[in-house]
C-alpha cells in the first residue's frame, strides 16, 4: 500500500478525517499527521510518504510555500490538497506543482474516499510506467553492451566487415560505448592440478558451471571497477577504459577475487594502450604475449609488456624449467609449448650470467649445454605410469 501523510492545522479536521475515512480500502496506509507545514516538512523526512494530504491555509507557512519546498526535496512525492476558498489563485498554483486533485472543503468520508482511489490509480500507472521503462532500460544496456562485444570479438578474428565507429553510434548512452583509449587484458585460468581438482570438486567437472560462476565473480569486480569482460574462447577477456595502474589494478582484484571465492589460480597479461577499434587485434597479441611470461615468472600475477619475467622470480632456478618444458611437452598443447620456447631463452641467458658471476667463464658454459640437453631429455622422455 502507498504511504500518506494528512497534513492540518485544525485537530477537529484531521480527527474528522481518520475517523470516518478507511484509508486501507483505498490502498493507502495513514503514516502519520502533522499540525502543519513545518512539522510537515520534518516528518516527510522521517516517513518519506507518497502522498501528502494538505490543507492550504496554515500559519507560519501555507500549503503551497510547503509543497513547493518538499517537490526540492522529494521530487516524486505526490499531493492532494484541501482548501476552504474556491480560489482560482490556488487552483492555477495546484495544477502547475502537478498536484494529483485539488479538493474543497467541507467534505464528506466518500468524497475523500474517491479521491484516493483516483490518486491510487494514477500511482499504479505511474508504477507501471517506470517499471517498463526499467525494464526497457535493461534491454538497451543488454543489447548495447552485446552489439560492443560483437564488435570487440569480429576485430580480434579479423572478420568484422563493416564500420566499427558507425554501430558505435547506435543510440544508446555515451557510457554505454566503448571507450578509447583503453587497455586489454587476457585472463587466463591456469590448468594446474589445484583448478582442476576445483573443477571436480565443486562443478563436477562441468566447465559450463565454472565458467558461470567466474562471470558472476567477474561481474561483482565490475561493478566496483571500470570497464568490463567478454569470454573469447577459453578466456576472460578484460575491457579496461582507466590508465594504466587502473588496469592493472582492476586485473589484480579480478584475480584475486576468483582465489578467495572460487580457490581458482588465474593469470592476466596486460596489453599496451589500445586506441582505436583497429588496434584491437594488436592489443590482444600484445596482451598474449604478455600472458606468456607466466611460463617463466610464475601465475596468479597480472603481466604487462614491459614486465620484465626475472624481475618477478629472481631466484627461479632453470632446473623447474626444465619440469616444466617437459610437462608441457608431454601435454601436446602447442600454443603453451611454443609460449614457453618464446621466452626460455630468456631463462637460459640470465642463468648463464648468474653462474659467470659465480665461476669462471668455461664452467658456465659447460653448465648451460648440461641444462640444455636435460631440458631435451626431459622433453623426450615418456611419461611414467
Amino acid at each position: 500500500m502507498y504511504k500518506i501523510m494528512l497534513v492540518d492545522d485544525e485537530d477537529e479536521v484531521r480527527e474528522g478525517i481518520t475517523a470516518t475515512v478507511d484509508f486501507a480500502a483505498c490502498g493507502f496506509t495513514l503514516c502519520t499527521q502533522a499540525t502543519g507545514a513545518i512539522d510537515a516538512i520534518e516528518k516527510a523526512a522521517q516517513f518519506q510518504p507518497d502522498v501528502v494530504f494538505t490543507d492550504v491555509h496554515m500559519p507560519y507557512m501555507d500549503g503551497m510555500e510547503m509543497i513547493s519546498r518538499l517537490q526540492e526535496m522529494y521530487p516524486t512525492m505526490k499531493y492532494i490538497v484541501l482548501s476552504g476558498y474556491d480560489d482560482f489563485i490556488y487552483v492555477k498554483q495546484a495544477l502547475q506543482r502537478q498536484v494529483l486533485d485539488y479538493l474543497l472543503k467541507p467534505l464528506s468520508a466518500q468524497g475523500i474516499m474517491k479521491v484516493l482511489r483516483r490518486a491510487k490509480e494514477q500511482l499504479d500507472e505511474q508504477d507501471r510506467q517506470r517499471v517498463n521503462l526499467e525494464i526497457l532500460r535493461d534491454k538497451v544496456a543488454k543489447n548495447a553492451q552485446q552489439l560492443r562485444r560483437g564488435v570487440v570479438l569480429e576485430y580480434l578474428s579479423g572478420s568484422f566487415g563493416g564500420d566499427a565507429h558507425a554501430l558505435c553510434a547506435y543510440p544508446q548512452p555515451v557510457d554505454e560505448r566503448i571507450a578509447f583509449p583503453m587497455y586489454l587484458a587476457v585472463l587466463s585460468l591456469e590448468r594446474t592440478e589445484e583448478n582442476l581438482e576445483v573443477l571436480r570438486r565443486d562443478f563436477d567437472s562441468q566447465p559450463m558451471l565454472l565458467g558461470a560462476s567466474v562471470e558472476e565473480v567477474l561481474s561483482e569486480v565490475f561493478k566496483r571497477r571500470q570497464g568490463e569482460f567478454i569470454q573469447y574462447r577459453s578466456q576472460f577477456l578484460l575491457l579496461l577504459p582507466a590508465s594504466q595502474e587502473e588496469a592493472i589494478a582492476a586485473c589484480d582484484d579480478a584475480i584475486q577475487s576468483l582465489r578467495h571465492y572460487l580457490h581458482l589460480t588465474a593469470t592476466a597479461g596486460l596489453s599496451d594502450e589500445i586506441g582505436s577499434y583497429s588496434a584491437l587485434s594488436e592489443g590482444y597479441q600484445n596482451a598474449m604475449a604478455a600472458l606468456d611470461k607466466r611460463l617463466i615468472a610464475g601465475q596468479g600475477q597480472v603481466y604487462t609488456p614491459s614486465s620484465s619475467p626475472e624481475s618477478r622470480r629472481k631466484d627461479l632456478e632453470l632446473d623447474a624449467w626444465l619440469t616444466r618444458a617437459a610437462a608441457l611437452c608431454r601435454s601436446g598443447k602447442k600454443e603453451e609449448i611454443a609460449a614457453f620456447c618464446r621466452y626460455a631463452y630468456v631463462g637460459f641467458f640470465l642463468q648463464f650470467l648468474w653462474n659467470r658471476m659465480e665461476a669462471d667463464i668455461d664452467r658456465s658454459v659447460d653448465r648451460l649445454g648440461e641444462l640444455m640437453t636435460a631440458f631435451v631429455r626431459s622433453a623426450m622422455a615418456e611419461p611414467s605410469n
